[in-house]
């Protein structure tokens, strides 16, 4: 038997991080950005391979999922992805810019929008 992870448990691990005051804000602001775009991203991944049997490149995956997005014209779903990935990436790597609140629930946001659309493409 296989065992899962659900990857929309990210999102609710980022939005526990969120609310926590006990933490750096810029660490928190990072963290919850980036689970909130593996939330979105594994459950599309996710979704093609078990349902329009898509498989990806180990190396390539993140841009091969916004690739068939395109194919399958999902454009606002893709735009939503490469958005929140977008996030992600500032968060990850910009560390010289400071992230506010706005810009962290707007990630939220997103992947919660994302996660919702996935049934119906």
């Amino acid at each position: 038997m296989r065992i899962y992870f659900n990857p929309e448990i990210f999102l609710d691990v980022a939005k526990s991080i969120k609310d926590n005051d006990n933490l750096d804000e810029q660490g928190k602001f990072r963290t919850v950005i980036g689970r909130a775009y593996y939330a979105a991203f594994l459950t599309t991944r996710e979704y093609l391979i078990r349902y329009k049997a898509k498989r990806f490149d180990k190396e390539r995956q993140h841009q091969d999922v916004l690739d068939v997005l395109d194919e399958l014209d999902e454009t606002i779903l893709k735009n939503m992805l490469d958005k929140l990935r977008d996030n992600r990436v500032k968060a990850d790597y910009h560390l010289n810019t400071m992230l506010d609140k706005k810009f962290c629930e707007n990630s939220i946001v997103l992947s919660e929008e994302i996660i919702n659309s996935i049934d119906g493409i």
